[in-house]
């Protein structure tokens, strides 16, 4: 009866993290449709939006951000509204560690 549960508890360190990852990329794609696809659907004349404009200004959007946080003057900006966000107890907690995931991930790619 050991080995059972050694197995199941196997198979859900396995499977979970997958499940959680592929439910947190629909997470993104439904609200990024939702939100800016409504402001699309609002904007451009009657029969002018597709559906997946608001995904695809989504990742439009994340790409310039990245490409922006190469500019010296973006970088400073970025720095201290990071600081600003450590001085609130609450937003300090969570965002440190949301945080520290992301880099730990990130450090774990690159290797």
């Amino acid at each position: 009866m050991k080995s059972i549960g050694k197995i199941f508890l196997t198979g859900l360190t396995a499977v979970v993290p997958v499940i959680l990852t592929l439910y947190f990329i629909y997470w993104l794609i439904i609200t990024a449709e939702a939100v800016l696809g409504s402001l699309f659907q609002n904007m451009l004349p009657n029969g002018w939006y597709q559906p997946g404009m608001g995904v695809v200004a989504g990742l439009l959007i994340v790409f310039l951000i990245g490409a922006m946080m190469h500019a010296w003057v973006v970088r400073k900006l970025y720095g201290w509204a990071e600081d600003l966000l450590y001085r609130i107890p609450l937003i300090r907690s969570v965002y440190g560690s949301i945080r520290e995931l992301f880099n730990l991930l990130s450090h774990s790619h690159d290797q």
